[in-house]
């Protein structure tokens, strides 16, 4: 079979982070924005604040977002 391969990413996670991403632009203060479950993983990493949760598309409960507070690694 010659020509290009079309990959489909389907799923839950994928629908957040799809508006996750669209609510950032809505938001010059906060470009990227995180779960609550990302913020718990990133967070050893990196300063999460806690923002406000909000209602997304496709889910019966809204979502609580954060965004990093900087950019820079936590010692």
């Amino acid at each position: 079979r010659k020509g290009r391969l079309d990959f489909t990413i389907i799923g839950d996670a994928v629908n957040l982070a799809a508006r996750l991403e669209a609510e950032s632009r809505r938001r010059p203060e906060a470009p990227i924005l995180l779960d609550e479950e990302t913020a718990l993983e990133a967070q050893t990493s990196f300063d999460c604040i806690k923002l406000d949760i909000i209602s997304v598309k496709g889910r019966l409960k809204p979502v609580r977002v954060y965004t990093l507070g900087s950019l820079g690694v936590v010692a």
